[in-house]
This record gives C-alpha cells, sequence and structure tokens, in this order.
C-alpha cells in the first residue's frame, strides 16, 4: 500500500492498513526498499523511484500502526551489499492475521522492535543478516 526506497527521515504514525485485493499476495502492506536493480534478484525497485545506486533507507520510524490481512506487515523483502538498513524502528504496531511475518528485516543494523501486538500471526520477525533489540 506504501512503498518507498533510498529515503531518510520518514515516519509513518498512527495509520490504518486492510487488506487490499489490489496488493500482491507477498509484498508487505509498507514496504521499505533499497535503490538497485540486480538482475538475478525476485524484487526490483521500479524505475520511477529514483537512481538504481543501491542506497538503503535510514531513519524510518512506523509507530502505532494498525495492519490487517497481509501476509507480511511491514519491512524489506530484499537487501543489496553495497549498504545496511540504518535507524529503523517498529514501535507499538498491532498485527491482526499476518500470516507470515509481521515485520521483515534483510541487511537492517540495529534496528528498534518494540512494543508490537500480534492476533493470529505467524512470526513477529523475518531476520535475513539483521542485528535488532527489542
Amino acid at each position: 500500500m506504501i512503498e518507498f526506497a533510498g529515503s531518510k527521515n520518514v515516519t509513518i504514525k498512527n495509520c490504518k492498513f486492510y487488506e487490499n485485493s489490489n496488493c500482491y499476495e507477498n509484498n508487505e502492506a509498507v514496504q521499505i526498499e533499497s535503490l538497485q536493480n540486480e538482475k538475478k534478484l525476485v524484487a526490483t525497485t521500479p524505475a520511477n523511484l529514483g537512481k538504481r545506486d543501491g542506497t538503503q533507507c535510514k531513519n524510518v520510524t512506523i509507530r502505532s500502526c494498525y495492519f490487517s490481512g497481509f501476509r507480511y506487515g511491514c519491512g524489506s523483502n530484499h537487501l543489496h551489499k553495497k549498504d545496511h538498513f540504518k535507524g529503523m524502528k517498529f514501535i507499538g504496531n498491532t498485527f491482526v492475521g499476518a500470516s507470515k511475518y509481521c515485520i521483515c528485516l534483510y541487511g537492517y543494523r540495529n534496528a528498534t522492535i518494540r512494543g508490537n501486538k500480534m492476533k493470529n500471526c505467524g512470526s513477529l520477525v523475518q531476520n535475513q543478516n539483521s542485528t535488532y533489540h527489542k
């Protein structure tokens, strides 16, 4: 429902995301990506999001949001070798029916995940090459 890449100082707060039949079933409600174009990866950044140089997002906060009916709530579904996501925070969100993961981390360094609630979900965090603290 929201996708951005190579962005910094972004806050998404007090938003509600409900299942949308127009969304591809494997994507997150809020998708945070790098600006990359590696053809060997399944997920690639659309051309209209900026220069494809591997730039990661920094200082993104998702706080007090409600996610219902998505396979994945928020986060990333690929990483770029150039850099890591930094300053990422997922605080006080509610996830309902996230059948896979509520938060997807790919190449995150020292992310903060705190005070999130789950109901009828798979797992809170999918962790790929990331470090985080609660």
